[in-house]
């Protein structure tokens, strides 16, 4: 059912020095009419007693009956009613029933993928399975993946439900059709190469900008494993840090969405993205280094509960900023993830869980709770391979110690090739003519006796 007061927004009167909003109707003879209303000088007040307004006007047209005509024995085209069941969801969005950049992304998809293909000038009422299927051809014609095609395709099948759930239809095209198939994920996660380099380039960073916005955020998504929105959404009092050998804890509430391009704060992606992780001693230097820089740059002892932690007081930073200065950061030091692309943010989050997962720290239901995921079968197809408390330190404590000791077999790796191309160089360099099969007897143990007191230490510092 479409909302009988439709469109609108809000304009600056300057003969009454205050915000105007409008919306429109149609009248008994259908034409459409305006209706206004005054409200404040504050434009974020006004666009927000706007929205109430208009859904206060709505939610009565309802109650007494006037509502639009969306009956679709009038020959509706889909195009017609496609736009009908976006101005609908528009009522959600202000009831709080749906996230207003969802509703943004279905619209947008809705005019570059249904109103320009034919099926949107076909008859609504008429349209068929195999018409369904013909649209979604031409869209694959198009070059497009299962992935964009599916958002188009959930809209047009949503419509069709409504009308099938209140009556309106007796039977929908999409019944006995499947949604189109996810394509695969690939995740480019560090691997031990480009885990080391990070680790290296962060901390040699770190000691010259303790508290600094960027790397406080490209620590807490390698270390915790968060989304990038979420971290710019994290405010201070959402951190407690340890006291009396109570371990601190981080929550996670909100994130930072995108409407339009726009950044706007949210709760988080899903219930299931709501958890409360451990505030554990590697993550707990950084955060207090990084409240340390806060309050010597605004002069005060401690941040107020409501500024944000990687943000500018009471401003959120933008996630995508952070995302291109990571991303820069890695191809200037030319650091690359295990597709053989730059690593990126996202590419921080999947480390986390990849290694977690690889060294068998926690159990995937366990790894799909420290992760805020919904499923965990979505953890499971992404990196194959929480819980109490106990749970949750037991693998931030892991995460903490695998990259330590990854970092340290590589160095050793590495370390070892050299010395034993080097080796190879010296018997080259004597035997130009060869190397005498006697030598080769002699080869372990002579690399082991010249450098077994460097083994030894870094075998000990692995606690081998």
């Amino acid at each position: 059912m479409a909302d009988f007061y439709r469109g609108g927004d809000i304009y600056w009167r300057e003969g009454r020095k205050k915000w105007v909003g409008t919306v429109h109707y149609k009248d008994e003879n259908g034409k459409w009419k305006p209706k206004s209303k005054t409200f404040t000088k504050s434009k974020r007040e006004s666009k927000e007693l706007f929205v109430k307004w208009k859904a206060e006007l709505n939610l009565k047209a309802i109650a007494t009956g006037k509502t639009q005509d969306t009956s679709i024995s009038n020959g509706k085209t889909v195009e017609q009613r496609v736009r009908e069941y976006l101005a609908f969801l528009e009522s959600e969005v202000t009831m709080g029933k749906m996230e207003q950049s969802t509703l943004t992304n279905k619209t947008v998809n809705a005019e570059r993928y249904i109103f320009t293909e034919p099926i949107a000038r076909k008859q609504y009422a008429s349209v068929n399975k195999r018409d369904v299927e013909e649209w979604i051809i031409g869209l694959r014609n198009r070059g497009l993946s299962n992935s964009t095609i599916k958002t188009p395709y959930s809209t047009l099948r949503q419509t069709y439900m409504k009308d099938l759930e209140t009556g309106l239809i007796s039977a929908t095209p999409f019944q006995f059709m499947k949604s189109p198939a996810k394509d695969s994920h690939t995740i480019n996660y560090a691997n031990d190469k480009a885990l080391t380099q990070l680790r290296t380039l962060l901390d040699s960073l770190w000691e010259k900008r303790r508290g600094d916005v960027n790397l406080t955020s490209y620590y807490l998504a390698l270390y915790l494993g968060l989304r990038g929105e979420e971290i710019a959404g994290l405010q201070w009092k959402h951190v407690t840090f340890s006291k009396n050998g109570s371990l601190g804890t981080i929550t996670i509430r909100q994130a930072v969405a995108r409407n339009n391009g726009k950044p706007y704060l949210k709760t988080t992606k899903t219930e299931s993205s709501v958890r409360e992780l451990p505030n554990l001693a590697n993550v707990e230097k950084i955060l207090l280094d990084r409240r340390r820089v806060v309050c010597a740059q605004n002069d005060i002892d401690e941040p107020e509960p409501d500024w944000f932690v990687v943000g500018e007081r009471d401003k959120f930073r933008n996630p995508d900023n952070t995302s291109r200065a990571f991303w820069r950061l890695m191809k200037k030091h030319e650091i690359k993830g295990s597709d053989g692309k730059y690593l990126t943010m996202h590419g921080l989050r999947d480390t986390f869980a990849t290694l977690i997962v690889q060294d068998n720290i926690v159990d995937i239901k366990s790894l799909s709770k420290l992760m805020g995921h919904s499923k965990a079968s979505t953890t499971m197809n992404l990196y194959v391979g929480y819980g109490d408390d106990e749970v949750k330190e037991k693998a931030i404590k892991g995460l903490a110690s695998a990259i330590e000791s990854r970092i340290m077999n590589y160095d050793t790796e590495t370390y070892k090739a050299m010395e034993e191309r080097r080796f190879h160089k010296y018997l080259e360099k004597e035997f130009p003519d060869g190397i005498p099969s006697e030598w080769w007897s002699q080869y372990d143990e002579t690399i082991q006796k010249k450098y077994s007191d460097k083994w030894r230490e870094i075998d000990e510092r692995l606690g081998k």
